[in-house]
Formats: structure tokens, sequence, C-alpha cells
């Protein structure tokens, strides 16, 4: 886990979980095998929009392939 110390120091990036993409394997991925990394990755919920994220900040989202 990231301290509040750490977290002061990387810039946000938003994770946008869009439901039935594969969002909580990629969630998962990330919070557990990412810990070195210029970035602190927020994870919202499937009711966070893009409208949400505070303008100027980064964001991400997966879609799923059929």
């Amino acid at each position: 886990m990231i301290s509040m110390e750490e977290k002061q120091y990387k810039q946000p990036v938003h994770f946008l979980h869009i439901g039935k993409t594969g969002g909580s394997a990629i969630m998962y991925a990330i919070k557990y095998n990412c810990t070195d990394s210029h970035y602190v990755v927020c994870f919202h919920p499937h009711v966070v929009k893009l409208r949400n994220i505070p303008k100027g900040e980064r964001f991400f989202s997966f879609c799923g392939i059929r």
C-alpha cells in the first residue's frame, strides 16, 4: 500500500470502471503489482463518470472486445 506521504508526491490518475469490461481484474492487477510509479491510481465505482473527475487530471478505462 502507498503511504499518505508518498501520495503527496505522486500525480493522481483515475481509473473509470466500466461494467462488464474486465475492470475488476485490471484493478486487482494494478493495485497489487504497480508499486513503483509516478502516479497514484484512484479507483472508482461504476457510478463515477468522466464528468466527476477533476478537470485537468488524468484518467483511463478499458472496454471489452468481442
